[in-house]
């Protein structure tokens, strides 16, 4: 947006110089020279820009009703998964599965702020975040049908919770059912980086999880229906899809259209 509005206000001041210092023009209204078709290449830039980000928005807002439709369907048994394309096109849906939790192999992710969820279905897709600061439990919990564990990040719990001693009656035992939202590891350039040795954890990375407490690499978010009285809070699942595709149509647009008028008066008329 900010180089956006500094090409606009370059133009402006060059178009001001223009006017002022401007060759008388030949006939028919023409000036020659390759100025004139560098110029043009600044509205074809900006409207090509435009364009562009019509196709963006529409793609974001089709990735935003798809993740939208998952976190709020009704929970699903959990499938066998094979590869990691299945993997991948699991993201966002939500299974209820039924086993035990290993309290011995706690995680925790921190520092993070609660969250508070929404009224949905979902409990906890587009969401806001409360002043509380503490961190996440990871727990491994251990599936009897199906004879191996996974991961599942019960929620948030404050720093004066983290220690297990103080949330004993969260600390539930034997066969339970969770539901969770499907989740990978996150990434992006400004993820922290882990030190699993040293029990260290910044950001969920489902892999180093998986191998550090021995589960397969699946990892659910629990929601806030599967928090239990004592235990830490479900419904944390964070989903930042950022659409802004609007502004940025709104602003190549009118400069496709401001730097062809300018375009125009100055070669054309």
């Amino acid at each position: 947006m900010q180089r956006a509005r500094r090409v606009l206000n370059f133009l402006r001041r060059d178009n001001t110089r223009s006017l002022v210092n401007a060759p008388a023009k030949k006939s028919g209204g023409y000036q020659s020279g390759p100025g004139k078709w560098i110029m043009l290449t600044i509205p074809a830039a900006t409207f090509c820009l435009g364009t562009w980000q019509v196709r963006r928005r529409e793609w974001k807002n089709k990735l935003i009703e798809k993740i939208n439709a998952r976190t709020t369907m009704q929970p699903l048994p959990l499938p066998e998964i094979r590869s990691e394309q299945e993997l991948k096109d699991l993201e966002y849906c939500k299974f209820t599965v039924e086993g035990e939790f290993d309290h011995s192999k706690e995680i925790y992710i921190r520092p993070r702020m609660a969250v508070t969820p929404k009224d949905s279905a979902g409990g906890g897709s587009l969401i806001s975040t409360s002043p509380r600061v503490g961190a996440q439990v990871v727990t491994p919990f251990y599936m009897p049908d199906k004879g191996y564990s996974i991961l599942i990040n019960r929620g948030f719990v404050e720093e004066n919770q983290i220690n297990p001693a103080t949330r004993q009656t969260g600390q539930v035992t034997g066969i339970v059912p969770v539901t969770g939202i499907f989740r990978r590891t996150e990434t992006g350039t400004m993820i922290p980086a882990n030190d699993p040795g040293e029990g260290i954890w910044r950001s969920t990375n489902v892999e180093e999880m998986a191998r550090l407490i021995g589960t397969r690499p699946i990892l659910l978010e629990a929601t806030a229906e599967s928090t239990f009285e004592g235990g830490p809070i479900g419904g944390q699942t964070r989903i930042r899809l950022w659409n802004q595709h609007a502004s940025y149509i709104i602003t190549w647009y009118s400069i496709a259209a401001l730097t062809s008028f300018i375009w125009y008066s100055r070669y054309m008329r």
